[in-house]
């Protein structure tokens, strides 16, 4: 699962720096600070409507094709006398979600003083 961790943590990365610029572009513009405090209050908003929402089965019910490409499947277990076969599941999602995360901590981290510290 290290191999899970170095892609979801230079998708991070990336959307931190990417976030960044944008949040360095939105402080020349007119109402800029005020444009990143709504969008993340309207975020705020979709992240409570998401915990409210449906609860996601654990775990999946089946390994992805791009999670097997990218190697976040193994085996665990022989210690119990018995194989557990384990991957990820909705591995796209994922990925773009940490970017996503990345992405708010650089645009707000700058402006409000909250994030990353990109």
């Amino acid at each position: 699962m290290l191999r899970l961790v170095a892609y979801a943590g230079a998708a991070v990365s990336l959307g931190a720096f990417l976030g960044a610029r944008l949040g360095l572009f939105l402080a020349g513009v007119e109402g800029g600070r005020r444009a990143v405090e709504v969008g993340l209050g309207v975020l705020l908003l979709l992240v409570v409507f998401a915990l409210l929402g449906r609860r996601a089965e654990w775990p999946p019910r089946r390994i992805d094709r791009l999670a097997v490409r990218l190697g976040f499947v193994g085996v665990w277990g022989e210690s119990l006398g018995s194989v557990v076969r384990y991957g990820a599941g909705r591995t796209a999602w994922g990925l773009a979600a940490a970017f996503g995360v990345g992405l708010v901590s650089g645009w707000g981290g700058g402006r409000l003083g909250a994030g990353s510290g990109v």
